[in-house]
């Protein structure tokens, strides 16, 4: 009966500790509290908006003026796990025949702040004004990864993109580390005093 104890109760542990799949790892994803909440400016903020124009679902999207990029980190990233990242870009028809991008992104960093690796998904030769699916596909999180950047926006060098780009409805799927449970850590270290005491028992 103890052995069988301490088995559920390491068992326990081990599911409230380890990564936990998660439908959809980033906060405001679709851009649905009317801003930016949950995403940082990688560049060039003032060219950026959350618009009603447009959406590709719901009632909101990001569009873009002219060049700029958005990013938002998520921590608790699995290394070795499995991630997709999936989201919708609307590039308007126009611009200049070079030197110029949008894009949707995943970056993995590991604790140094050092960038791993880069998976893009370039999007401004997909069919123009109308809503594409950006997908990476499975991609693999790298050992010693710890924390990812989900990425968009529009770049250029001396040209002009196409004016506007909209970004919505991003999902990303995968492993996120969980925080051990307290009550679990409790009921570990019940469990484990309940054992010794029936094995000194057992032994007297």
């Amino acid at each position: 009966m103890g052995k069988f104890l301490l088995v559920m109760l390491v068992l326990a542990l081990t599911f409230t500790t380890a990564g936990s799949a998660q439908a959809n790892l980033l906060t405001n994803p679709g851009f649905e509290t009317g801003n930016f909440n949950g995403w940082s400016a990688d560049w060039n903020l003032g060219n950026q908006a959350v618009s009603a124009l447009n959406p590709q679902a719901g009632s909101w999207e990001a569009r873009n003026f002219f060049d700029g990029g958005m990013y938002q980190q998520i921590n608790g990233i699995v290394g070795g796990g499995q991630y997709r990242l999936t989201g919708y870009t609307n590039v308007s028809a126009g611009g200049s025949l070079a030197n110029w991008g949008s894009y949707i992104g995943l970056k993995f960093y590991n604790a140094s702040d050092q960038e791993l690796v880069n998976y893009q998904v370039d999007t401004q030769n997909l069919p123009r004004n109308v809503y594409n699916l950006a997908d990476t596909g499975s991609v693999l999180a790298p050992a010693g990864a710890t924390y990812a950047k989900v990425r968009f926006g529009t770049w250029q060098t001396n040209s002009t993109p196409a004016i506007p780009t909209d970004f919505d409805t991003f999902d990303l799927e995968g492993s996120q580390q969980a925080v051990p449970e307290p009550m679990s850590m409790l009921l570990l270290g019940t469990g484990l005093v309940g054992l010794v005491g029936l094995t000194k028992r057992k032994k007297a």
